[in-house]
């Protein structure tokens, strides 16, 4: 049986990089580069995060900028395939694909300085560092010309994880994959977005003696999904014999306990939302659009409250629990270094950066913050990020390659032609669910189609990558330094297409 996991992805005939960690073998970083010394002339570009966006920005702008990327692991990874990794049987097939779904920072980028570290402070030219270093960490400064934060969210295990390296992740992977099969009788999973959908039929048809539990607090599963995705999730779902569904029903806690064998059971206390009796109506992305995001700022700059939560109606107890996962959206990175004066000025009360419609920070034109850790008021996914990626990758063209030495104001983020995320999870042996701007909710083996399509399309680079040749450094740096003395951030006007 084809898997849709291994289609679409090839890793023969890519071009390999003849510089010293340019082989097969992986490398773990262990000592940063200075920014001094690769291509001294090009301005030095930082960029914090390697998850997809990080990544990206890194291959497509490694032949005008001299590029730091980084991360606190040393590879990049597919997310949404994780589903099929923990959920199925392990077998010969998964290693190939795991393989094809964890790509080291190092195979797609031929002239980044990749450091694996946690930064630890960011200032107005420079970032700290620590690199663990034989069991210390040893902190290094590393200046900038421009840097862009890519911190993306902080998953839960599985679909995060601390492993560094490559191999521990695929080692890790494969540990939990057999965890699940031998010793998980009864499973819950807190979240009914497509993530959660998606993992729930992945365990219920891979073992059909499995219990799996499914809470989601709304009667809608998939609500940031078309309407006729969400009555498909619900029906496929349905009908499967050991899925119970838990509709309208909000987890409040998670506890875990010991038993006799020394092994971990879970409890989920959840209860009803108020007024859930009938279905919830759930608000479109175009009403936050329109109508600003709760929590914004006022034009006088105080914040608007968040409503209180209100007490939730027959609260209850289902214990037993092998395993819970936590699929209910992830929250952004930024928080770690949140009470930093730097960071502080540019953060929502969600966590996330305050960004222009270029993806700018407020007073900082030489700081952007791209992906899912900015309030771009719209579904966080892959193909959201790649459209930030994208006009990020033409604005630093324009600029510094063609010389235009501004922002084209033609361009920027356009919120009301992304009123529909470009998501696909698979759902099923041989079918998938999502949405795409222009073609709308789609399901079944239509959407598996689109969504093979769409895996490709944005992970290609990472499998294949070709390396352009690179520009001249001195000319880039000449453009920079005009385009960084006229280039404004405090137009407010440009920030408005947030709602901040």
């Amino acid at each position: 049986m084809l898997r849709r996991i291994g289609l679409g992805f090839m890793a023969s005939g890519v071009v390999w990089k003849s510089i010293e960690v340019a082989s097969a073998k992986e490398k773990d970083d262990t000592q940063p580069l200075s920014t001094e010394d690769v291509g001294a002339t090009a301005p030095r570009l930082v960029i914090v995060g390697g998850g997809y966006s990080g990544s990206k920005l890194a291959y497509y702008l490694d032949s005008i900028f001299n590029i730091t990327l980084i991360d606190t692991k040393n590879y990049f990874e597919f997310t949404p395939d994780i589903v099929h990794l923990v959920g199925s049987p392990w077998n010969a097939e998964m290693d190939a694909a795991a393989d094809r779904l964890i790509v080291l920072h190092r195979f797609y980028t031929r002239r980044a300085n990749v450091v694996t570290g946690k930064v630890s402070h960011c200032g107005d030219d420079s970032v700290e560092v620590g690199v663990e270093t034989n069991g210390k960490v040893v902190k290094h400064s590393l200046r900038y010309d421009m840097l862009v934060l890519a911190l993306g969210e902080r998953k839960p295990f599985p679909f995060g994880s601390n492993a560094r390296t490559k191999s521990q992740r695929i080692a890790e992977l494969k540990a939990f994959n057999h965890f699940i099969k031998e010793h998980c009788e009864r499973v819950a999973i807190v979240g009914g977005g497509p993530l959660g959908c998606s993992l729930a039929l992945e365990i219920a048809e891979a073992y059909p003696k499995k219990d799996v539990h499914l809470y989601h607090s709304t009667h809608s599963l998939t609500p940031s999904l078309p309407k006729v995705v969400q009555r498909y999730a619900f029906e496929k779902l349905s009908q499967q014999p050991n899925v119970t569904l838990h509709c309208g029903r909000r987890v409040i806690k998670v506890r875990s306990s010991v038993d006799r064998g020394g092994g971990h059971t879970y409890e989920v206390q959840h209860g009803e939302e108020p007024g859930s009796s009938v279905p919830r109506k759930v608000r479109s992305i175009f009403h936050h659009v329109a109508f600003g995001l709760e929590g914004k700022r006022s034009s006088a700059g105080e914040r608007q409250k968040r409503p209180s939560p209100q007490p939730l109606a027959d609260p209850c107890v289902d214990q037993g629990f092998d395993f819970v996962f936590h699929c209910t959206g992830s929250t952004p990175r930024t928080p770690e270094v949140s009470s930093q004066p730097f960071h502080k000025e540019h953060l929502t009360d969600t966590g996330h950066y305050r960004v222009s419609r270029y993806l700018q920070l407020f007073g900082r034109p030489n700081v952007f913050a791209v992906g899912r850790c900015n309030n771009m008021p719209w579904v966080r996914s892959y193909g959201n990020s790649e459209v930030q990626v994208n006009l990020l990758f033409r604005l630093f063209q324009q600029a510094f390659v063609a010389g235009t030495l501004t922002f084209d104001p033609r361009e920027g983020i356009k919120v009301n032609k992304m009123l529909l995320p470009r998501m696909f999870v698979s759902f099923g042996d041989h079918g998938a669910l999502g949405s795409t701007p222009w073609d709308g909710g789609l399901t079944g083996t239509t959407a598996l189609r689109e969504m093979l399509g769409t895996r490709k399309s944005l992970t290609q680079l990472f499998q294949k990558p070709v390396f352009y040749k690179t520009h001249q450094g001195d000319k880039i740096q000449r453009n920079f330094e005009q385009w960084r003395e006229k280039e404004p951030t405090t137009n407010v006007e440009d920030f408005g297409v947030c709602g901040v």
